[in-house]
């Protein structure tokens, strides 16, 4: 199993060396990767060894990350609607929910039954922020 991480992995630096960006082709990547025949969980051991690789050598260099940008597991791609997902990143980016409460946010949404699309996210975010009173909070996403 090793050496197919090791091959996932020079796969994946490839693809960001042929220009790629990462975040932005990663169902791209997976989807791939998955029909060469690799599993989910090998894929995700490859990423998650790739970025742990990425902070350490920052860390070793003194450069603290700023920000960090959270993908989303495969189930969790196809739950939440890439508008909602987006919603989601703009949220926290621009300051109003933490990182734990997009978890919280992430979470809720997949309990759901059907596809999350943004009007289900603001829902969401805004009882975890706010409780009941979310309605008065709503407008400030438009």
């Amino acid at each position: 199993m090793r050496s197919r991480i090791m091959d996932i992995i020079s796969f994946i630096i490839k693809e960001v060396l042929d220009g790629k960006d990462l975040l932005e082709t990663e169902t791209e990547i997976v989807e791939s990767l998955m029909d060469q025949g690799y599993s989910l969980e090998e894929i995700n051991s490859a990423f998650d060894w790739l970025f742990s690789l990425i902070t350490k050598g920052m860390v070793k260099k003194g450069i603290k990350p700023t920000t960090s940008k959270r993908i989303l597991h495969h189930l969790e791609r196809l739950k939440l609607s890439s508008q909602a997902y987006g919603l989601l990143i703009k949220m926290q980016e621009s300051g109003l929910i933490t990182f734990a409460q997009q978890e919280e946010i992430i979470e809720q949404a997949l309990t759901s039954g059907e596809e999350v699309g943004p009007e289900e996210i603001k829902r969401i975010a805004g009882q975890v922020v706010f409780g009941n009173s979310y309605h008065k909070w709503e407008g400030d996403l438009d």
